[in-house]
């Protein structure tokens, strides 16, 4: 395959003595922009070229706003200009080369990072250690993800609370818990944003201590609360209020051994066990892995090829370019 070269680190206007640019190559094969495959339909054809609604795509906007039937006419009026320069003996002018190049390197970038790899190319290792840090969402129990609205009396573990003084607290505050709990339903909470909101202006007008928490354990139904192992597992009073609860509602009011609650049901992801050898788990890590995978191709792509070409600079032709002209930023050079 012929080789398409993406660096252009000199813009030549006239360069002299023994300076060798190094430019983006003006294609070999004169149509090589437009190389849509066979059974592509052609939007438009200039000459032997097809221009196909890929190759239309690789170059639309051609400005900022412009519609794709604009975006086609430019295309078309360019590939004329560049047939026609191509055939003379002179070179196009400047802006013609530069809007030619970055077409086709927009169009062998899509090619690259698009039409060839896809999530179905990945391969298996890369998948494989996505794998060993999120095997969890594949093969975990019962997960319950909470927003918890909570007065806590006791901050030490369950065994050290001094029980008087935590029920005391409890008793304390059960009533403002409760006016909290009139308010969400009054309100008509359904939503994680609405708990923030509601449970946070309730503290605001009232000065209350109702803290926010968010967290999530997994709980298996299959065994009572005291036989749960291996994973983290929360007090059993705000267990047993959620387990049964549906996604995006909240609970009344539930006492802990560490002070009171209201509890919101976030999210819940029923219990999986699957393994990396599941067809559908890799199709899930490279589908939701795809656009990290995608960005870490084109940098080692764009990286091997900037060490593997020829670059020259040359500063003095750099300030011959009409860079108002060019760009509309003005020189850039002293």
């Amino acid at each position: 395959m012929r080789r398409i070269v993406l660096i252009a680190a000199c813009l030549l206007l006239s360069c002299g003595g023994d300076e060798r640019p190094v430019l983006v190559d003006l294609p070999e094969a004169p149509g090589a922009l437009f190389s849509g495959a066979d059974d592509e339909a052609a939007v438009a054809t200039v000459g032997g070229w097809r221009i196909t609604e890929a190759d239309l795509l690789a170059v639309h906007p051609v400005r900022s706003g412009a519609t794709l039937a604009e975006s086609l006419e430019v295309l078309v009026d360019r590939a004329v200009a560049v047939q026609e320069a191509l055939a003379g003996e002179f070179e196009p002018r400047f802006e013609l080369r530069l809007a030619w190049r970055k077409a086709l390197a927009r169009r062998w970038v899509t090619r690259r990072f698009t039409e060839e790899f896809t999530p179905e190319t990945i391969p298996v290792e890369a998948l494989h250690s996505v794998w060993e840090v999120k095997w969890f969402l594949w093969d975990h129990m019962n997960t319950y993800y909470v927003l918890d609205a909570q007065v806590i009396c006791c901050h030490t573990h369950a065994s050290e609370c001094d029980a008087a003084a935590t029920g005391a607290c409890m008793d304390e505050n059960l009533d403002m818990m409760e006016n909290l709990h009139r308010v969400l339903v009054e309100e008509g909470v359904r939503t994680p944003g609405d708990f923030h909101r509601v449970r946070e202006a309730f503290v605001a007008a009232h000065g209350v201590p109702v803290a926010g928490m968010q967290y999530a354990f997994q709980y298996d139904h299959s065994k009572p609360y005291e036989e749960q192992r291996g994973y983290d597992l929360y007090d059993r009073g705000v267990v047993l209020a959620v387990k049964d609860m549906a996604v995006d509602t909240f609970s009344p009011v539930v006492r802990s051994d560490h002070g009171l609650h209201i509890l919101f049901l976030d999210r819940f992801l029923p219990e999986v066990h699957k393994t990396f050898d599941d067809p559908e788990v890799r199709a899930e890590i490279a589908g939701k892995s795809y656009p990290a995978f995608q960005e870490k191709e084109a940098a080692e792509e764009f990286s091997r090829l900037s060490t593997s070409v020829d670059i020259a600079l040359f500063p003095k032709i750099l300030e011959q370019v009409d860079w108002l002209q060019v760009t509309g930023l003005g020189k850039a050079f002293p």
